[in-house]
């Protein structure tokens, strides 16, 4: 049985069977438990995103802690923090790199700078 799970394993995988395993399929999972969490916390409350459902207290400091408060401070730092600071070594902190990506960046910073003519309060788009 030990080998037979082995030979099904190794086939139609991405990068490998424990690879996917582990950072495909595992992390999708904690993201539905992490979604759970987070509609289990907010059943209780009349406005989850808002209401507070516990209050950190450090010394005299009284934060109330909302699912909004959690929800956005938990992907900043979980999420978003790697991914920041690996496109700022990439671009910025490595001279060797950003010289082959002068180019890129120019054309981003032009799509850029396109991009809030068209997308502001007074837009068309945003009348609709």
């Amino acid at each position: 049985m030990t080998t037979r799970a082995a030979v099904s394993c190794s086939r139609n995988w991405l990068m490998g069977c424990r690879t996917d395993l582990v950072w495909i399929i595992f992390s999708a999972a904690i993201g539905w438990a992490y979604l759970a969490l987070i509609l289990g916390v907010g059943s209780g409350l009349e406005n989850p995103i808002r209401d507070a459902f516990a209050t950190l207290r450090i010394g005299e400091l009284a934060l109330p802690l909302s699912l909004g408060l959690v929800v956005v401070a938990s992907w900043a730092i979980v999420l978003d923090a790697p991914h920041l600071f690996a496109t700022l070594a990439r671009t910025v902190l490595d001279p060797a790199g950003s010289r082959g990506m002068a180019r890129a960046r120019r054309g981003a910073a032009g799509v850029l700078r396109l991009l809030p003519a068209g997308s502001g309060p007074d837009s068309d788009a945003a009348r609709a």
